[in-house]
């Protein structure tokens, strides 16, 4: 048998200090999530941090902020991602 228990909104708003705690949580782990799936995706391309930083014209710092989900704006996700396609498009 499973420990596993269905999530509950409530309780967990309750533990966090409100419903603003429980949103800025849920959405820091949502940009953790997604940063950690452009990482492998730019893994999966066999691209370093930085070879995707110079695509991108910006520090491999802010490549590694995208992927720790700390730098999740849209248009650096889409900066990100148009930055790995081209090089998957070049091959380099």
């Amino acid at each position: 048998m499973s420990s596993y228990t269905k999530w509950d909104r409530a309780a967990c708003t309750g533990r966090v200090d409100g419903e603003e705690e429980a949103e800025r949580r849920r959405k820091a782990l949502m940009a953790r999530q997604s940063g950690h799936r452009l990482a492998g995706e730019r893994k999966r391309h066999g691209l370093t941090q930085a070879q995707l930083a110079q695509a991108m014209g910006v520090t491999p710092g802010r490549v590694s902020g995208i992927e720790r989900g700390e730098l999740a704006t849209i248009d650096a996700v889409a900066r990100y991602v148009e930055a790995l396609r081209l090089r998957r498009r070049l091959g380099t």
